[in-house]
Formats: C-alpha cells, structure tokens, sequence
C-alpha cells in the first residue's frame, strides 16, 4: 500500500515512534515495533479480553518513507496474525530443536514437521486476524497511524466525505 503524508519522513517516523507502546505491556492493546532510518516495523496487539485470551489478534504494518516534493511517501504492506518473517523463523527454531533431538537426531524428519507447525500456526493466526472483529479494528487502527501518526484518528474524517 502506499499512502502520503504531508509530514516529512524525520517527523514522520518521529511520530511513529511516539506511538510505540511497551514490549512488556501484556493484555493491554498498544502498538509495537522499531525504526531503524526510514525502515518501520509496527504491530497493533489487540489487547485481553476474556474470549481473546489465547489468540490475541494483531496486525503488522512493514514498510519505508521516501521524501517527495509535498511531504514524504510511505509504501507498507500489511501483514496478520504470526505471518512476520520473525515469527516465523522464530517458531520454527523452537520447534526444530527439539523435535531434532525426540526424532532421533533426523534432520529432514525435524524440518518437515518443524515446517507443518509453524504453517499451521500462521495460517491459523491469519485467518483469526482476518474474521475477528477485533481484529479488522485493528487493521483499521494501523490504517490509521500510516496515514497520520501524530493524530491516527485523522483517517476518520476521510470517511465523512
């Protein structure tokens, strides 16, 4: 997706930054994520309640500001639930390891199923980012800090129009 913002890209990711919540803010929804130059990663976290305990909805925005002329550009792409590259990797290494060693040390063995898992995981998270409602809100609330994130809310007055 790209989107511009009349900011430039300093005050942009300046912005996006401020956003952030904590790491460690478990159950509370907040947004999370890193900058490094004009690369971003953000994850809105749906937060707790009592029916979402275990699949806490999310949805990742990963992308770039360029300058333009009038502000800068941002290009993302949207990603939901577990389907991050770090994710990802991350699962299957924790489950590698182990069935590596109960498969008796067959390494083809511990990869495929290694392999099915973490598929399994991420479709599955995908699929509950994608139905629950809270988390096509949270969609809407990473649209909304793309498109402006010192007032993620700005997005709303595109809809009274």
């Amino acid at each position: 997706m790209k989107i511009y913002s009349e900011h430039t890209p300093k005050e942009y990711l300046r912005a996006l930054k401020k956003r952030r919540g904590s790491f460690l803010a478990f159950g509370g929804e907040r947004f999370t994520g890193f900058v490094i130059g004009r690369f971003f990663s953000i994850t809105h976290h749906a937060g707790f309640e009592w029916n979402r305990r275990y699949t806490n909805e999310r949805n990742r925005a990963v992308g770039f500001v360029q300058r333009t002329e009038y502000g800068s550009c941002v290009r993302y792409i949207l990603l939901k639930g577990w389907t991050t590259p770090q994710a990802l990797v991350s699962f299957f290494s924790v489950l590698f390891i182990p069935l590596f060693f109960v498969g008796e040390l067959n390494p083809g063995l511990a990869a495929m199923q290694s392999l099915a898992v973490t598929a399994m995981m991420a479709v599955s998270s995908a699929i509950i980012s994608a139905v629950t409602e809270s988390g096509q809100r949270g969609e809407m609330d990473i649209f909304g800090l793309m498109y402006d994130p010192a007032n993620p809310l700005a997005y709303l007055e595109l809809m009274d129009k």
